[in-house]
């Protein structure tokens, strides 16, 4: 045997196969190992190198030559009756008084066909095409690699955090991150947030319910969809979809004769409810910390909160000048603050909430291998392959002599049952 036909032999065996899982299961548990340590996103990088995309290919190059030989073997199955060419040695018996044509109607109507009614013996056969099955799941792996080279060369994911009523149309400026290169690369998308509610379980920090109505395109906003944080908005091949959320602050700043200096909402990460984070004001020089209790009530005189649904906000605020702390204390949505020569309101508390946009063209073709390996194992193994030979017996009845790929035993005893009908 020459070298070529050595490589050959071993690219198509089963011993590839398995020392290319052995490796993959190596590298799998380095990358798990690695993405708790460092970051998933190091990791995923870590996936697209050399050594991983050399690993899918000779993984496929595998299973191709492996499909290519086994095909004589599947055409000899599909062709061939192992009862009646005495190609099996274990067979299962059973007596079953009564005529042959009736047991053939019996089993006709239990979905088995008559492949040879020549001579004495009939040969009947449920499940021929069976091994077809198995082609198709090893099949359904090329779709699959078709999926993850396309999501490797065009996948990307970014995160924007929005308000009621505020577009987003894609550009890259709008982005909090983005794995995107170059600008052109980007989804291109433009959407409006219209609401955003969120329920709690028992009032601890575990959503019950987190969605946003979502309207586009932002120019028109004719159409609608709800975007829920398991269920995504689908553009294409662009999935949208609100992971976490935030409290929004509604801030107004006027001076002394009433006259508006600044106002707008902030998106601030306080939630949960004690959190401390700040905001400026435009045109002034101070900043203002706070912390939000959205549904406040007051023990020995602290501010806590109830629930985390914005039903009776307070705050505890403080407002700084460079170093020097002109105000802290609490503060109430209906009062007000007068600091320096301004005076600052906070009358609202709304969500902000954490948008997550993936554009995945390969996701597409891997759910539809794995719909085809489904169908493949279910055909494989559900509607495997049994064969029946009858033989006239003794005193007009016919023996039956059964073969099943899997569950012998059991096809044994269906037989017997079906005898004693």
């Amino acid at each position: 045997m020459n070298t070529f036909h050595r490589i050959w032999d071993f690219l198509a065996s089963r011993r590839m196969a398995i020392a290319l899982l052995t490796a993959a299961s190596i590298y799998y548990l380095i990358l798990l190992v690695f993405s708790i340590i460092a970051s998933r996103h190091n990791a995923d990088n870590i996936s697209q190198t050399y050594p991983f995309l050399l690993l899918y290919l000779l993984f496929y190059i595998n299973i191709g030559l492996c499909i290519y030989r086994w095909l004589p073997t599947l055409k000899l199955k599909l062709t061939t009756f192992p009862l009646k060419h005495g190609s099996i040695s274990e067979h299962h018996p059973v007596f079953i008084s009564g005529d042959k044509s009736i047991i053939v109607n019996r089993l006709r109507k239990r979905g088995y066909k008559v492949v040879d009614d020549s001579g004495e013996r009939k040969y009947l056969v449920k499940g021929r095409y069976s091994p077809i099955g198995g082609l198709l799941f090893h099949l359904s792996l090329f779709p699959i690699f078709i999926g993850i080279v396309i999501s490797i060369n065009t996948r990307f994911i970014g995160e924007t955090l929005m308000v009621d009523g505020q577009p987003f149309w894609g550009m890259p400026d709008e982005y909090l991150w983005s794995s995107a290169k170059e600008p052109d690369s980007m989804p291109k998308l433009s959407l409006s947030v219209d609401k955003i509610e969120a329920d709690f379980w028992e009032d601890k920090q575990l959503f019950t319910k987190l969605t946003a109505i979502v309207r586009f395109p932002a120019d028109t906003l004719k159409n609608q969809a709800i975007m829920k944080i398991s269920d995504p908005v689908v553009f294409g091949d662009t999935y949208v979809r609100i992971a976490g959320m935030g409290y929004t602050i509604s801030f107004e700043a006027g001076d002394k004769e009433g006259y508006l200096i600044d106002k707008g909402i902030v998106k601030l990460n306080v939630f949960a409810p004690g959190s401390e984070d700040s905001f400026s004001i435009g045109g002034l020089p101070h900043k203002v910390y706070l912390k939000v209790y959205p549904d406040y009530y007051l023990v020995d005189g602290k501010l806590n909160t109830k629930t985390f649904y914005p039903k009776n906000p307070a705050y505890y605020i403080k407002i700084v000048r460079g170093k020097l702390i002109l105000y802290e204390g609490p503060l109430l949505a209906s009062q007000e603050v007068k600091v320096d020569d301004f005076i600052l309101r906070l009358p609202k508390v709304g969500y902000w909430g954490q948008v997550q946009i993936v554009r995945d063209g390969g996701a597409r073709f891997v759910f539809a291998g794995f719909i085809l390996m489904i169908a493949g194992l279910v055909w494989r193994f559900v509607w495997y392959r049994r064969d029946i030979m009858l033989i006239p017996g003794p005193e007009g009845g016919t023996n039956v002599i059964g073969f099943a790929e899997y569950f012998p035993k059991g096809f044994v005893e269906w037989l017997k049952k079906m005898g004693r009908k």
